[in-house]
């Protein structure tokens, strides 16, 4: 069974080259790899229907982006839902928190207005950087057909976001995976966006306990009409 209906973005950077004094992420192309396995052996999205989904070289600019995500979506419905993943730096900048791309930072803001913009019916934002928690959610007061946001974020506004260095891959990346493929969430063939953040935070709190030194507790918030739920029978 594939969710027909939901597309997903997925962007890791991990050429930040052009900035000075900002490391690279040599692991985000195995977040990428990972997420992907979530969206589609756990979320059960079609393969056609998610757009970044092979590691490349981390390069991706402001620009590429936005024309990339409009293309993409071209063709969207008031029927489909849309997530969007990303996995990179990120900064709070004059109070702003902002996700770092190949060539300059974008406000996470604009980001999350962007897809708000968008006429489908609920948006799904994960994002994996430090301070990520640094947004606003407002009410959503559009048409009926649209039943809101909902952003699930790596880490609270003054955290920073790491990985697990045994496997190289981010923790938060680790604890959506997990979450996205646990079977003991699936309740008459389905799995809700509401179980998933609570495994997420569950698997963060112990977490925080073998590395307290590191805390990281990622943050949802959402102003959806009713939870997101994917048909995983």
């Amino acid at each position: 069974m594939n969710n027909k209906n939901i597309k997903a973005i997925v962007v890791g950077i991990s050429d930040y080259s052009a900035y000075d004094n900002v490391p690279d992420l040599p692991y985000s192309g195995y977040d990428v790899l990972a997420i992907v396995h979530g969206l589609i052996n756990g979320l059960h999205i079609d393969g056609m229907n998610i757009w970044g989904k092979t590691r490349n070289s981390g390069t991706m600019t402001k620009e590429s982006f936005l024309e990339g995500v409009k293309l993409f979506l071209s063709d969207t419905t008031p029927a489909d839902t849309v997530i969007f993943y990303f996995t990179g730096h990120g900064a709070t900048i004059d109070g702003r928190h902002c996700l770092a791309f190949s060539d300059g930072y974008l406000e996470t803001q604009s980001v999350i207005d962007l897809f708000e913009q968008m006429h489908v019916r609920k948006r799904l934002l994960l994002l994996d950087c430090c301070m990520s928690g640094n947004f606003q959610i407002e009410k959503w007061t559009d048409s009926l057909a649209d039943e809101g946001t909902a952003v699930l974020a790596s880490s609270r506004p003054y955290e920073l976001a790491g990985y697990d260095k045994d496997i190289t891959v981010s923790k938060f990346t680790l604890f959506l995976c997990v979450a996205m493929l646990n079977p003991n969430h699936i309740d008459n063939g389905r799995l809700s966006l509401y179980w998933i953040s609570c495994d997420v935070a569950y698997q963060a709190e112990q977490y925080n306990k073998t590395d307290p030194g590191i805390p990281q507790h990622p943050v949802l918030k959402s102003n959806l009409k009713e939870d997101i739920i994917f048909e995983v029978r």
